[in-house]
């Protein structure tokens, strides 16, 4: 369940991050922020998507998405200051594992943790050529489905944690069905083999 301090916390991590890809002066351009981030509740990736909207808003689409791509990556180092601990991924066993194990232990304690947080539900299988990162909406379904695609966030939340997961290496997520769109959830396909590789 969040706690208030947790819910504050989070809200302090997605802030940290947008000033540090836009400036303050940028972010406060942007107005009142669409996200009720300092209310105790759960969190939305509706509410991401309705921040991404007034980004694309106000810059355009291809430079608000962008935005939106660079802040989740951004996001990771702000997150992590908060709640490395909380993900285990601190502890000296996690850090010793095999990259592709680390990778994959990495997700799901990822998945396991934004599940206390937002509203959505998220969770990550197994493929032959690597994972597949899916969102649900949540178990209530009372929440609207923004037909702004929120995922770019995403999309750079999981491509960080995967560079820092998987020993600096770059790994290209690609989003292959978004619930913006029609789909009844979003998927991203993480692959094993990095760039390079």
């Amino acid at each position: 369940m969040t706690t208030i301090s947790g819910a504050n916390a989070l809200a302090r991590s997605f802030w940290m991050a947008l000033e540090e890809i836009l400036g303050q002066e940028q972010v406060r351009k942007v107005g009142e922020s669409p996200l009720q981030l300092f209310d105790g509740h759960p969190f939305s990736l509706a509410q991401l998507a309705a921040l991404q909207g007034a980004l694309e808003g106000i810059y355009g689409i291809p430079a608000g998405r962008g935005v939106a791509l660079r802040s989740g990556r951004a996001w990771v180092k702000y997150g992590l200051r908060f709640f490395y601990e909380e993900l285990g991924w601190n502890r000296s066993e996690f850090r010793l594992l095999p990259r592709n194990l680390r990778i994959e232990r990495g997700l799901e304690s990822l998945a396991s943790w934004m599940n206390g947080y937002f509203t959505e539900r998220f969770d990550v299988r197994r493929i032959p050529e690597g994972w597949i990162w899916r969102i649900c909406g949540s178990p209530d379904n009372t929440e609207k489905v923004e037909n702004v695609p929120g995922c770019y966030w995403m999309i750079g939340v999981l491509e960080e944690v995967l560079h820092r997961l998987g020993d600096g290496k770059i790994f290209l997520v690609r989003e292959i069905s978004c619930r913006a769109c029609g789909a009844a959830s979003c998927l991203f396909e993480i692959p094993a083999r990095p760039l390079g590789d």
